[in-house]
């Protein structure tokens, strides 16, 4: 074979291999900062949850008492 086309195989293989790599790296690199992206909405979600859970707990406790209150006010009788 000629030796210009030796170097030409050579450098385009190398090019396609450095692309490649290039390639990989960067999806490699946006999969892991996707993950850690994920992780952190995920503490997110679990802490608004926990709030979201109180502050539903409370109303339930706070009707309750409207509801007996309201109760007393019409005439009901607790039977307890």
């Amino acid at each position: 074979m000629d030796l210009k086309v030796m170097a030409d195989i050579v450098k385009e293989l190398g090019l396609s291999v450095g692309v490649f790599l290039l390639c990989f790296y960067m999806v490699k690199e946006f999969i892991n900062r996707m993950a850690g992206s994920i992780e952190k909405l995920i503490t997110q979600n679990e802490v608004f949850m926990s709030r979201v859970r109180a502050e539903h707990d409370a109303a339930c406790k706070q009707h309750e008492e409207m509801i007996k209150v309201l109760g007393r006010i019409n005439g009901y009788h607790n039977k307890d």
